[in-house]
């Protein structure tokens, strides 16, 4: 009976090591998964800014922090907190991602130089790149990505 009972312990470690392993697994690939799918809509966003009106290669962006943009008639993405938010021209605002380490907008011009972290109005018009960088943390489990968005519009406009 004992040499079952220190089999049983021993086994029982061992499977409960497993299980947490896999819960360790599973979880870090649900939070990549959703900060894969949170980039994605990023990207399908700011890359059909449109372009201002009246101009044939400036993209309609009103404003721009390392952590917020404003573009295309009152669309907003922001992090408040730790939330990833994303406000539509009707106001509405729905949570991209959540447990946000991480969250940073740098813009570029044509020439791909970098341009000052916080821009707003005409300084927004050279804007032809986009850097995102989304990190975020769940159950301990941290992961980053980043992504450089080309405005299509602008690009297509501007014959670059």
């Amino acid at each position: 009976m004992v040499i079952l009972g220190a089999l049983g312990s021993v086994v029982s470690a061992v499977v409960l090591e497993a299980m947490q392993g896999y819960s360790t697994a599973a979880t870090g690939t649900l939070a990549h998964e959703q900060l894969t799918s949170a980039l994605e809509r990023l990207d399908r966003e700011l890359r059909e800014i449109d372009l201002k009106s009246g101009s044939a290669v400036a993209p309609d962006i009103t404003s721009i922090t390392p952590t917020s943009i404003t573009f295309s008639g009152g669309k907003a993405i922001s992090l408040t907190g730790t939330t990833l938010n994303f406000t539509d021209t009707a106001a509405t605002t729905t949570v991209m991602l959540d447990a946000v380490s991480a969250f940073t907008i740098a813009a570029f011009d044509e020439a791909n130089v970098a341009m000052a972290g916080t821009l707003s109005g005409a300084a927004c018009d050279p804007v032809r790149r986009l850097s995102i960088t989304l990190g975020s943390i769940t159950s301990g489990t941290t992961d980053s990505l980043r992504t450089k968005i080309y405005l299509r519009n602008a690009m297509t406009a501007g014959g670059n």
